[in-house]
């Protein structure tokens, strides 16, 4: 299969080259005769005996454009859930398969005009739904703010549930479910500004959406509650039984409170110098406050902290691991660091001063 945005005119399109499938299939036709929430409308051309599949994005900017302009919002994460689990219900009414959705970052749409995602639903199975769940999470993990905890929270929450082989998308929302009442629409730059006739229908506010979900789960499964490991314990940042100093000291840092890491087996040596906390160190451009380059180190590798002017480090469940004094700490661990300590993001080692 071969993904093009293609204009004609006024319309713009996602265009599916070299596939075949059956016109008459029960899938297609579901899709070409039924208007199905959350699934990008299709029609078929057929040009010189080959089928080209046109999805209608007009209007629509794709999560990958928006989130490379600016980071995804706590709030925006939650939303993007409840779509999946909404295109879910929908999928399951018409006996469609996830199997069949391309859950891309580049090929899922929002339309703000609407307040919609969209998702692009192909003829043949794209991927076992399970293992495209782990890779869109993965995906979402490049265009969080890490400086933003409760947002790295929740991504890295999420992620920790969709890697798992008894992966259920209701567990996402029941991790989600305590985020806050109100979501507010996306902000774009819309590429293209079309007029349109909009049919005028009350809308449910988000919270309400969430409840009425969960509502209908429980009943469906017998009132049985639906228990989440928590992980990622260590971003429960509380301050609520704090005094309001207490909790400025916990948000801020004082500026005597300075560490330095000198790499040890890098010439030029290697120096990194956090200004500010939480201080992410990773290859990422984009998601690292300092970027390592180096093929061993993960894009976001590494975060470190200081609270009550005490310094930590922390593991962004990289895939080569981070060593405080020859100890590998499991992913999210956090280890306190003091000045004379040795840090070793995968084979770049460091000493604390």
């Amino acid at each position: 299969m071969e993904f093009n945005i293609k204009k004609e005119g006024n319309e713009k399109y996602l265009s599916v080259e070299n596939i075949k499938f059956d016109e008459c299939d029960y899938h297609i036709q579901m899709i070409l005769n039924n208007k199905i929430k959350g699934l990008l409308p299709i029609k078929i051309r057929n040009i010189n005996n080959e089928k080209e599949l046109l999805y209608e994005v007009s209007a629509m900017s794709s999560l990958k454009s928006i989130f490379e302009r600016r980071l995804m919002k706590r709030d925006e994460l939650v939303k993007f859930v409840l779509a999946i689990k909404q295109l879910e219900d929908s999928l399951r009414e018409y006996l469609l398969s996830g199997d069949n959705i391309k859950f891309d970052m580049n090929y899922i749409y929002y339309k703000a005009k609407q307040d919609q995602y969209y998702f692009c639903y192909c003829p043949v199975v794209v991927e076992e739904y399970s293992l495209q769940m782990k890779s869109l999470f993965n995906q979402v993990l490049d265009h969080v703010n890490y400086n933003d905890r409760d947002t790295v929270s929740l991504a890295y929450g999420m992620q920790d549930i969709a890697s798992r082989d008894d992966f259920a998308v209701e567990e996402l929302l029941d991790y989600a479910v305590s985020s806050k009442e109100k979501v507010e629409p996306i902000e774009i730059e819309e590429e293209y500004d079309y007029e349109e006739e909009e049919e005028e229908q009350q809308k449910e506010s988000f919270f309400d959406k969430i409840k009425n979900l969960f509502h209908k789960e429980k009943k469906e499964y017998d009132d049985e509650d639906i228990y989440i490991e928590e992980t990622g314990e260590e971003f429960n940042f509380e301050t609520d039984n704090l005094s309001e100093e207490e909790a400025t000291v916990l948000l801020t840092t004082d500026a005597a409170d300075y560490i330095l890491l000198k790499s040890t087996n890098r010439d030029p040596m290697i120096v990194v110098s956090p200004d500010k906390f939480p201080f992410v160190i990773g290859k990422s451009k984009r998601s690292s406050d300092y970027r390592v380059s180096s093929d061993v180190v993960s894009r976001v590798h590494a975060r470190i902290n200081c609270e009550l002017g005490e310094f930590s480090i922390e593991d962004l469940n990289s895939t080569n691991g981070t060593f405080v004094n020859d100890e590998r700490l499991k992913p999210h661990e956090i280890r306190r660091i003091d000045k004379g300590d040795t840090i070793r993001l995968a084979d770049i080692e460091f000493n604390v001063e």
